[in-house]
């Protein structure tokens, strides 16, 4: 049985899209077929909402991290077929400082994820909190690929040397087989002007690293997060899915092109 790909979704900033990534293209690799493991790493417990389960009390992510709990017993199916996920709750805003006194902090996650290698799983995809602490190590320790999603306005863009290096500190100290990482653009509004300038700035500066791929502001997102439904679902036939139909199969391609000549 093949290894699944493990996909680290990641911005030390807020508000730029995160959480919808990883929704929104869990389903759509789910829709296709793929068996999916969503991870939520964020004690704000945003994806776990997105996909409807708003029972706080359910053990999760927190359990996982810190040896509670295996992961067998924190898995979770969500309405949309092959899609399962390990949901949040506040609890994970303690991990920080509990997995700072562990020895080997950093490769918990990777080790609770071992037992996923025989689940079957093709994809699992960690929603990650908006700060570059031991959590997101932790994602990046036991990823393949990094994702980062990310508004095109000059001081998000500022960001991306910070998480990169990040990204770079850990494959060179914790996890040298993370394999590449790529950015998405989202939140894009063409009614500004100026989010047309910011973006080709963007694709400029990054290049090959910027997906063709973009995530247009959409009404219809933020009412499939309020009904605990991904809008490839709720809205199957607009503008929004098919944008992340779209990114989902341009995420298909790349990381099985980069793992096919790594």
């Amino acid at each position: 049985m093949s290894k699944p790909i493990v996909i680290a979704v990641c911005n030390q900033k807020g508000g730029c899209g995160k959480t919808t990534t990883v929704a929104e293209t869990g389903a759509c690799l789910a829709m296709g077929g793929a068996k999916v493991l969503g991870i939520d790493l964020d004690h704000q417990c945003n994806y776990t909402e997105a996909l409807g389960h708003l029972d706080e009390e359910t053990p999760g992510a927190y359990e996982l991290l810190t040896g509670k709990k295996r992961l067998e017993e924190v898995v979770l199916e969500s309405k949309v077929q092959n899609l399962y996920f390990v949901p949040a709750s506040i609890d994970l805003s303690a991990a920080e400082s509990e997995l700072m006194g562990m020895i080997g902090r950093e490769h918990q996650l990777r080790i609770a994820l071992a037992s996923a290698m025989d689940g079957g799983y093709d994809y699992i995809l960690l929603d990650n909190p908006p700060n570059l602490g031991v959590v997101v190590m932790n994602a990046l320790t036991a990823a393949d690929f990094m994702v980062v999603p990310v508004q095109v306005y000059k001081f998000a863009r500022r960001g991306l040397d910070r998480i990169t290096n990040f990204y770079n500190n850990v494959k060179h100290f914790l996890n040298p087989d993370i394999k590449d990482w790529m950015v998405l653009p989202t939140l894009l509004d063409f009614r500004r002007e100026k989010d047309v300038i910011m973006l080709a700035k963007l694709r400029e500066q990054y290049g090959k690293k910027v997906f063709t791929s973009q995530i247009h502001v959409n009404s219809k997102i933020l009412e499939s997060q309020e009904v605990g439904s991904p809008v490839v679902v709720m809205d199957k036939h607009g503008a929004g899915a098919k944008q992340y139909k779209s990114f989902a199969c341009e995420l298909t391609k790349w990381v099985t092109g980069v793992g096919a000549a790594s």
